[in-house]
């Protein structure tokens, strides 16, 4: 074997063994650690009615939402707006007596391209895309001192959002979720820091009785 082959020979087997180390390292360098989300110590408590008719007529049952803060620590935050109706705050679910979860019913969004009406199906709950975030002004940020308390507004009826399918016993819940980075505050705003300082929140309240008559 020549000096020309025992060098190519070489050179080729270096190239197996790097190879994939550099695939490795380039491979690390692209998945780039992601910082993880701080979510305060929040409570989610819910009132309401022991029962309600199944088909009934009105605007529904009066239900109630309390957000409390269970840390030692002021949390900022954005209550829920049902004149925004872009973003969808808080979310009901439901079980029945055989721990079956009731579907939801889809929400529908209407548009309009140039002269033509457009309808489209929402399954699932949306919120706000954080690559556009929603300008809000102060006093939209809101500020829960340790161990205040905040109730939501205008919670709707569950049945707005959840399909029950016969009378009977049911376990509902509430969630909601907060996340800044979906929100932006307004030029010149003395709560821009906070805004940016603040924790996430996702809690989902205590499990209520409900019987549907």
């Amino acid at each position: 074997m020549t000096q020309v082959q025992i060098f190519v020979r070489r050179l080729l087997l270096a190239l197996v063994l790097v190879f994939p180390l550099v695939l490795c390292v380039n491979g690390a360098q692209a998945q780039s650690p992601v910082k993880p989300a701080v979510y305060a110590n929040v409570e989610l408590v819910i009132s309401g009615p022991a029962t309600m008719p199944l088909f009934r007529k009105g605007h529904g049952e009066k239900f109630t939402a309390v957000l409390i803060n269970r840390s030692k620590k002021p949390v900022a935050f954005v209550p829920p707006h049902r004149d925004w109706a872009e973003e969808i705050f808080t979310t009901w679910d439901a079980t029945d007596a055989k721990g079956r979860y009731v579907s939801r019913i889809p929400q529908y969004q209407i548009y309009c391209i140039i002269a033509t009406m457009y309808q489209r199906t929402i399954f699932a709950p949306t919120i706000l895309d954080p690559k556009n975030p929603k300008i809000i002004e102060d006093k939209d940020l809101l500020i829960l001192q340790p161990g205040e308390q905040f109730e939501f507004q205008g919670i709707a009826d569950p049945s707005f959002s959840l399909n029950f399918p016969r009378r009977g016993p049911y376990q509902i819940t509430l969630g909601y979720e907060f996340y800044p980075e979906h929100y932006v505050m307004a030029p010149g705003s003395k709560k821009a820091a906070l805004l940016k300082n603040a924790p996430s929140i996702s809690a989902t309240s205590n499990a209520l009785a409900l019987t549907l008559n």
